[in-house]
């Protein structure tokens, strides 16, 4: 399970400052065990959850909202950060939305895609932005690929960005190598 293997890397990303995120599908959200689960993951590594954003959709918070809502709040308890991921996509209720402990909103790249190129578009991605920072939330602007995307962005005030621009997806033992272990100059300079 992905949260098991979270779990095994957690210290190694914690010491580099590297937050790990887990997406939690519908179907996890309406696991009556997944929280039996956790606090057992939790009880054998408890700082470990400061380190593990557990990021759920719009859509899948929707479908049974008050079922999430104790799910979420169970987790946040645990010390867990919060993300609802691909913002601005869904059927999304700010009503409910505010309601969870929520600590990160994450833009979907389709609010992000060619807003550098058009007004309207800017417009929407700015409100969004400060939407989530109104609300005490960090807020990620998903699927950043271009300079002017990165720039737009960072001028509009998100807090992260991911997506291409940064890295492509890379296997585990990369991204080990090149950002946990240390980068080539420092090996190199060990030898």
């Amino acid at each position: 399970m992905v949260l098991k293997q979270t779990y095994a890397i957690v210290n190694l990303c914690a010491n580099q400052n590297i937050r790990l995120s887990v997406n939690l599908s519908a179907m996890d959200l309406e696991d009556s065990s997944l929280i039996d689960f956790m606090q057992h993951l939790h009880r054998l590594q408890p700082d470990a959850s400061r380190h593990i954003v557990l990021e759920i959709t719009e859509s899948a918070a929707m479908r049974d909202p008050e079922q999430a809502l104790d799910i979420l709040n169970q987790l946040a308890a645990m010390h867990f950060q919060i993300a609802v991921d691909d913002f601005g996509t869904g059927y999304s209720s700010l009503a409910h939305l505010k309601r969870f402990p929520v600590t990160e909103l994450k833009i979907d790249r389709s609010l992000v895609q060619g807003a550098d190129l058009d007004t309207d578009g800017q417009i929407i991605l700015e409100s969004t932005i400060e939407m989530g920072h109104i609300m005490g939330l960090l807020v990620t602007t998903e699927g950043v690929e271009t300079q002017a995307e990165f720039d737009l962005v960072k001028k509009l005030g998100a807090d992260y960005v991911q997506g291409f621009w940064l890295s492509k997806p890379m296997p585990f033992d990369e991204f080990k190598l090149k950002h946990l272990v240390g980068n080539h100059d420092q090996l190199v300079q060990h030898l």
